[in-house]
């Protein structure tokens, strides 16, 4: 006779979310807080595995080092690193367009690669062209001597609708490719 065991499986929605806001409670109520990181000149109480979990320079702090404080020192300001390591209980982090860099550069440290990921791509918006520098159209070759139609080509040689146009001068048409180096 076999054993017939049915299985029951349970899926909690948003366990996660919600632990993490009741071990944000217990850190604001000082319950259970095992580590105290003094950034600079301010101190973040906390859970070491809440931090550790958020930072894996943190972590490798902790195991390094068992105390219930860590010392570390940021080159941006102490109170980035305050919010960054408050992140760890929210998964929520606001701050001004204009401390990108340094919440870029703070997370770097701390090994944050989920801000880090997030930085880089609000970065990318002060980087990238809106919009192409010139359109399809406004590539056409400038003159229309018989040099410059010879290198017109197919499409292939063509340039691409969001890549910039480069004419080439007539100095440059010139240059054989065992002149370049």
């Amino acid at each position: 006779m076999s054993e017939r065991s049915d299985l029951l499986h349970f899926k909690f929605e948003n366990y996660g979310d919600s632990m993490l806001q009741k071990m944000n409670k217990l850190r604001e109520e000082n319950k259970f807080c095992d580590v105290t990181v003094l950034i600079d000149d301010i101190e973040v109480q906390g859970h070491k595995i809440v931090f550790a979990a958020g930072s894996p320079f943190l972590r490798d702090q902790f195991l390094l080092n068992d105390s219930r404080e860590v010392k570390i020192s940021i080159l941006q300001s102490s109170e980035v690193g305050r919010q960054l390591l408050l992140s760890c209980y929210s998964g929520v982090l606001e701050f001004p367009e204009m401390e990108l860099v340094n919440y870029l550069t703070a997370a770097s440290f701390l090994q944050m690669s989920h801000i880090v990921e997030r930085c880089t791509q609000a970065l990318w918006k002060f980087i990238k062209p809106k919009q192409p520098m010139e359109s399809k159209e406004g590539c056409e070759p400038q003159s229309a001597s018989p040099q410059s139609k010879e290198h017109q080509g197919d499409a292939r040689g063509s340039p691409k609708q969001d890549s910039p146009c480069i004419h080439p001068s007539e100095d440059s048409m010139d240059i054989e490719d065992s002149d370049i180096q």
